[in-house]
């Protein structure tokens, strides 16, 4: 369903990537540390992956007893009757193509999606800050007139991210915590896996979807936070412009300006919002549920 989305909205995606280089290409020196960071942790991913999943097939390879196993629970237990090579081809070809999506393709949206998030923060931050410095100039008119210009830019920016990006994050943040709810419930004991490369390989991806899971809540509600303090430095100006005569008009200008324009939250499809309370209420569910669920299964005394 993720992909089909991608699909059906691929020219919304292409004109994101193209704000998103221009952007880029535009405050390079000062984005450059938030594309090296995302850079280097998903390289590392990357080859945290091949390692690990070069490992499982060299043991399929090796160890007749865990492919026949593998074979057999893959077929459903069908006893179809083939050569051992064929066996093991049709291990690895299930296990590279179900983990190419299930771990790998979540990764860039992920990946993607905060490096986003990490560059609306920035512009925004940087709009509080231009405004800040600019208000002690003689000139209020063009003040107002250049931070227009420049949060309408941004407020373009982050409309565009939730017409392209909104849906699939939704579906992206259901399979994180529906992994995350899982992760939680075998630490607590209700189940377990009787495969030890299967147990190994949940409990690690496991691990990276839940700091995935809330890596994406805690960098997107940063994005509100800052929008927030920009409305907040916005009205200081509004009252000192106030204050002259001949700024009158301008502050009148930056308040029908202001109001005129929604706070930037990003949403989920809609469905919920990133704020800072949101990441707090993720955590709470997920660790009282499982408590209650632990709580009823307990035998009474």
């Amino acid at each position: 369903m993720n992909r089909y989305s991608i699909y059906v909205k691929r020219t919304r995606i292409t004109s994101l990537l193209k704000a998103f280089g221009r952007v880029q290409k535009s405050h390079k020196v000062k984005l450059a540390k938030y594309k090296l960071i995302t850079n280097i942790v998903t390289l590392l991913y990357l080859l945290f992956c091949l390692c690990y999943f070069s490992s499982v097939i060299i043991v399929l390879c090796i160890d007749e007893y865990e492919s026949e196993n593998w074979f057999e629970d893959l077929t459903f237990h069908s006893n179809i009757a083939v050569s051992l090579p064929i066996k093991v081809s049709f291990n690895i070809a299930y296990i590279v193509l179900t983990r190419l999506f299930r771990v790998v393709s979540p990764l860039f949206l992920t990946a993607f999606y905060i490096h986003w998030c990490l560059i609306l923060n920035r512009l925004t931050k940087q709009c509080a800050e231009e405004l800040r410095i600019s208000v002690q100039t003689s000139n209020k008119k063009r003040i107002v007139h250049n931070f227009i210009r420049n949060y309408n830019k941004l407020h373009g920016l982050a409309v565009m991210t939730e017409s392209a990006l909104s849906v699939e994050i939704f579906w992206l943040m259901a399979s994180h915590f529906t992994i995350v709810f899982g992760m939680l419930s075998k630490v607590l004991g209700f189940f377990g896996y009787i495969d030890i490369i299967l147990d190994l390989e949940n409990s690690v991806f496991a691990t990276i979807d839940c700091i995935s899971f809330f890596a994406i809540i805690f960098f997107a509600s940063r994005i509100h936070r800052e929008d927030e303090k920009v409305r907040d430095q916005v009205r200081e100006v509004i009252f000192q412009l106030s204050l002259a005569k001949d700024s009158t008009e301008s502050s009148k200008l930056l308040l029908r300006f202001i109001q005129s324009k929604r706070q930037l939250v990003l949403t989920a499809g809609g469905i919920f919002e990133f704020t800072k309370s949101f990441l707090f209420t993720s955590a709470g569910v997920l660790i009282t549920y499982n408590l209650l669920i632990l709580q009823l299964n307990t035998p009474s005394l």
